[in-house]
């Protein structure tokens, strides 16, 4: 699977993350290089710069919703592993569809 297809689910999960009203905090495994925002474009921008990142989403009222760890170089496994909660797990499935 190409590096493209692996952006393809990423952003399809961060599409579904913004359309459910959640914040998205991007973590590249040393640092938050983002936190806390609902701009799409700043989102994809502050990812892919590492082999890997954790996307932290919360809702509207700041509450910890759940996390999602992405390694890249995994193809269709891109997204590794994720907190297992509803929230969460609702916003994973299909997205390697």
């Amino acid at each position: 699977m190409s590096a493209n297809k692996e952006r393809a689910i990423c952003i399809r999960l961060v599409s579904r993350a913004l359309a459910a009203g959640y914040s998205v905090s991007v973590f590249d495994g040393e640092e938050f290089l983002l936190v806390d925002s609902r701009n799409k474009t700043a989102i994809l921008a502050a990812m892919f710069s590492t082999d890997y990142d954790a996307l932290t989403f919360r809702d509207a009222t700041g509450r910890k919703i759940g996390v999602v760890a992405l390694i890249y170089g995994n193809g269709e496994d891109v997204i590794s592993d994720y907190s297992d909660n509803e929230a969460t797990c609702k916003l994973v499935e299909s997205v390697n569809v």
